[in-house]
């Protein structure tokens, strides 16, 4: 969430596009849109790909991706970014990874307007843990707990009309705020429970990750795939909680490891390769 309280579509904490390691809600929206919606009309019309004409002599729309050969103004927000933390950490920035995003900021009211109602949202609601704070060096103060989740539950209750969603979050408060104001959406807890060691005590075990779900009466857990794929029997114990069972992480990309999830009896899967892993899951009958 921005500064002026603005829910937006955006992967991490901090906000590289600045040049700094600002954090999102240090910045309004309107200032968002200034830093990456890019490029301009004038510099957009240079561009071999700024748009091509019909044969009725109509310019067609310009593909919201980049082509093969990233313009200049994606090069200076590269470098604008290489000093800062989620840079050097990780060596890109998770807006312009590959050269081909062209607007990477949106908000959540927008995002719920533009796509067909039958779309469903997982609406992942992410506020620093801890850990979070630790990792990435954050200031440690934030958005208020109350307003940040009223304005985020205000927008899916506003925008949301019939369509499925579930809420998930890595933050326990975030987790029982969501299930205390409302009963129409489930509420999933992510953890990386059994995977690191970490302070928060309903973060370190997926034991106490299912505890906690079912004190504060969440759908289910979400868990880092790791311990599932090492030991798949542990998705029989977190199920006979009557919890959904899911799981994340880069290790869901590998078919065999998603197989094995689904053949011990998970729920959700959360993957990028998606069509790789739905075709894997369809041929053994397990989608």
């Amino acid at each position: 969430m921005t500064k002026d309280l603005v829910p937006v579509v955006y992967h991490d904490f901090l906000v590289p596009e600045t040049g700094i390691d600002a954090q999102i809600h240090t910045v309004s929206f309107d200032q968002l849109k200034h830093l990456v919606n890019t490029p301009l009309e004038s510099e957009s019309a240079n561009e071999s790909d700024a748009g091509s004409i019909s044969s009725k002599g109509t310019r067609k729309t310009r593909s919201n991706s980049w082509d093969a050969k990233p313009p200049a103004i994606l090069n200076e927000l590269n470098n604008r970014t290489r000093k800062t933390l989620i840079y050097s950490t990780r060596g890109f920035t998770s807006n312009t990874r590959g050269h081909h995003i062209k607007e990477p900021f949106a908000t959540l009211e927008e995002i719920l307007d533009i796509l067909p109602p039958t779309v469903g949202f997982d609406v992942e609601i992410k506020y620093p843990t801890i850990f979070d704070r630790d990792q990435w060096k954050l200031v440690p103060f934030a958005i208020e707990l109350n307003v940040f989740v009223d304005g985020i539950l205000n927008t899916i209750f506003a925008k949301g009309r019939d369509r499925d969603m579930v809420i998930s979050s890595f933050s326990p408060e975030i987790c029982i705020l969501a299930s205390l104001k409302q009963r129409k959406y489930p509420v999933l807890y992510l953890t990386r429970g059994g995977y690191l060691q970490l302070w928060d005590e309903r973060a370190r075990s997926l034991r106490e990750a299912v505890h906690f779900a079912k004190t504060w009466g969440l759908l289910g857990v979400i868990t880092v795939c790791n311990p599932i794929v090492a030991c798949p029997k542990l998705l029989g114990t977190m199920k006979s909680h009557g919890m959904i069972c899911g799981s994340w992480g880069g290790g869901n990309n590998n078919p065999e490891n998603a197989k094995i999830q689904a053949e011990a009896g998970l729920d959700i899967i959360v993957v990028d390769r998606f069509a790789l892993i739905l075709r894997t899951l369809q041929e053994n009958g397990n989608a």
